[in-house]
Parts: structure tokens; sequence; C-alpha cells
């Protein structure tokens, strides 16, 4: 295969992965799943000019022109488009040279929502099918339990959090509003934390809106960083680094397979889960300097504040509490604010811990500056087993933020 050849088919195997990637990520009508997709059209136009087919063997992870020699594409993205193609059931598909463009797009949407196309995909005299979008945090139909086991197992600690099962649909949606700004979702974020704690009065459909939001931010963690907030504005610290550790935790727990409304509990358990830490003065949440024994027994107490809120509040997902009380607990039964070598943090908990831990890392703090995206994962990995179970790590780590984090410099 001459250098020409193997650029162009090197080029399509990143387009088909992006697109994909993008259909099981972005809503719609989200303007860089149009962007992948268009690019996937422009790049399958130029390829069917210069080649007769293209067989894609997702068995083997190849691209395989007409004419030329099979070719493995580099980067984990084909990797990850391939396999989801072969647990939708397609060991090896083709597509010719007179596949329509949008045709090809509607390919990997279909694959993208983990189903085997019903037919080839039509050709260039034939006119595309629209299936229509998903709407975010609506169930897949499908006759499986596994959905409600992996639940349970996230939920309750019974199990450990099981790999993604073949051919369901993923979470993604559609957008019916215009995306919400970094503003708009620590202010909201902030009316929902000050009606609990002075209240007792939860608004479920705001803290909705918030979660809708995180799954629409850029990065996605597989084909590019996720992007977390951040400000020199010491007043939204706290908002931001639940907003940047529950978009993580999303990320992680979609990656699980789990059903949608499992993904919503976990994530709002994210974002409530530093509820307690409203109640410590901002004096010590911004100190520039190491915290003398009593300030530091007061910062340690917010665990226990935040449950006590959480529980006593109706309609808060009760698994929130439970994350709120075990989030600094550790699976050695080190920790706090109880230590038991008895009573491990269930796996949501822990999830919520390690994806605290990676953000609070990756951003800028009053006595130090951010950790860099290599030092930081090392530093995670050094968790594993003794702050929260190998799993966990691996799953956030390895599958859902294989390109990691990086500061959108916010301000």
């Amino acid at each position: 295969m001459n250098v020409r050849r193997a650029t162009i088919v090197e080029d399509l195997a990143q387009a088909l992965a992006q697109a994909f990637h993008a259909a099981r990520l972005y809503p719609a009508a989200h303007p860089e799943r149009a962007r992948r997709e268009k690019a996937l059209r422009d790049t399958w136009k130029q390829f069917s000019l210069e080649n007769a087919g293209v067989a894609i063997d997702c068995v083997q992870g190849r691209v395989h022109a007409d004419g030329g020699a099979p070719l493995r594409p580099g980067g984990p993205g084909f990797a990850d488009f391939a396999k989801h193609a072969l647990e939708a059931g397609m060991t090896i598909f083709r597509l010719e040279a007179s596949t329509e463009e949008d045709a090809v797009v509607e390919l990997v949407r279909t694959l993208a929502l983990g189903q085997q196309p019903d037919a080839a995909p039509a050709q260039k005299s034939e006119a595309p099918v629209d299936t229509g979008p998903l709407h975010l945090f609506q169930p897949p139909d499908t006759s499986s339990n596994v959905f409600s086991t992996a639940a349970i197992a996230i939920s309750s600690g019974q199990a450990a959090i099981p790999s993604p099962p073949p051919s369901v649909a993923t979470v993604t949606g559609a957008i019916e509003k215009p995306t919400r700004s970094a503003e708009e979702e620590r202010g909201t974020l902030r009316r929902v934390w000050e009606g609990i704690r002075e209240r007792r009065s939860f608004d479920r459909a705001a803290l909705a809106g918030v979660i809708r939001s995180l799954a629409r931010r850029p990065g996605d963690g597989v084909m590019e960083p996720v992007a977390l907030l951040w400000s020199e504005d010491l007043e939204w610290t706290l908002e931001h680094h639940a907003l940047n550790a529950a978009h993580i935790v999303f990320l992680s727990a979609r990656a699980t397979g789990l059903r949608a409304s499992a993904i919503e509990d976990i994530v709002a358990s994210a974002l409530l889960a530093d509820i307690g830490m409203t109640l410590v003065p901002e004096r010590l949440r911004h100190s520039r300097e190491l915290l003398r024994p009593a300030e530091f027994r007061l910062v340690r107490r917010h665990p226990v504040d935040g449950a006590r809120i959480l529980f006593a509040t109706q309609g808060v997902p009760d698994i929130a509490g439970v994350v709120a009380y075990q989030h600094h607990q550790r699976v050695s039964g080190r920790g706090y604010p109880h230590s038991s070598r008895q009573q491990r943090p269930v796996p949501a908990a822990q999830l919520v811990q390690v994806a605290d831990l990676y953000a609070a890392l990756r951003t800028p703090r009053p006595f130090r500056p951010a950790v860099g995206e290599r030092e930081a994962r090392a530093m995670i990995r050094k968790t594993r087993g003794e702050q929260v179970a190998a799993e966990i790590v691996d799953l956030m780590l390895d599958e859902a933020l294989p390109r990691g984090c990086c500061r959108d410099g916010l301000h």
C-alpha cells in the first residue's frame, strides 16, 4: 500500500471512530457531533473517489481497502469503535464506493446505539433514513435485566461494577435547549445546595438540568480530554470542584452500561457529596496555610454533616446520603469520618472519591498549583486497592478517561 493510500485509509478509520464516539457522547444537535459527522462525510467522499470499497474487520481491528494490504489504524479510538461494532454483531462489514455519504453516517449512528444495521448502507441513488435522537436519561428499551443488576451493584456494593453489556443503547441525548453556561451550572447548583441546607427542600428538576448540562460538556475523555472548570475567583471553588467531579463520575458510570436512571442518581450523589462543606467557614476552605488540628477536625466533619442533611431531605436519593458519608472512607479501613475494615464504602462512594481526587489534583488550589496529567494519573494509580477498589480506578482512567483532563481556562 503506497503512502497516499495508507493515509486516506487511516483518515477514514479515524473519521469513522470520531463520528462513532460523537454519536455515543453528544446529543443529535450538538455542534461537535455535527462537525465530526461532516468530517466523516467529507472523508468518505474523498475515499470513494479513489477506491472501489473498503472492508472493516472488527475482529482484527483492521481496515482493508480494495487493492491494498490490510491496515491496523493507530490510536485507541478505532479499536474502541471496532470493539463496539463487534458487540453489535458486526464481525466484518463492507462499504462500497457507491455508498451515500449520509448512509455511512447513519451506519455509524446505528452502531453507536449498540444495534446491528437492518440492511446494507444505502447506495448513492437512495436517500438516507433518519431514525431521530434518543432523549437524555431515557432508559434503553431492552428486555435484559443487566441494567438493574448493574444499578444494584454500584449502589449497594453487593457486586463489582460489570463491563458494558453487548448490543445495548448507551446514554446519549437530544438538545432541546442551548447548553447551559458554566455560570448557570454553578449558580443552579448553589441554589440546590441552599434549598437542601436551609429549608430541607430538594429541587430535583433543577439538579437534573445541571446533570443534562454536564452530559453535554466539552470533552469525552476518549477522543479528547475532559475540560475542567476553573476560576481564579475562590468564591466558586467548591461549586466548580463538584461539577468537575460529577462530570468525571458521569463518564465513568456511563462506561459501565448502567441504566440511565441509576447514572442520574450516582451523578446527583457526586454533586451533593460535599454539601457538608458549605457549613465549613470560607476562611478554612480557602486557606493557603496548613490547618491547625482543631480546624482540620472541623473540615473532617463535613461527611457527617452532609449525610445528616441529605437523609433529612425528602426526595433526595438514598444513595446520595450514603455517598456523602462514605466518600472519604477507604477500602483499607482508613479514612474519615469513621474507620472500619468491616464496612467498605459502596462502589458509588468509591467512584465519587476517586473522581473527587482526580478533579482536585488537576485544578489549582489556594495552597498549590495544578498537578500535571501524567503525575496525577500516577498518583491515582497508587490508590488502587488501598483507597478505592482497583477495578474502579481502572474504570475511570482506562475506560472513561484514557485521554485525561485539561482546564478550560474559565475566569
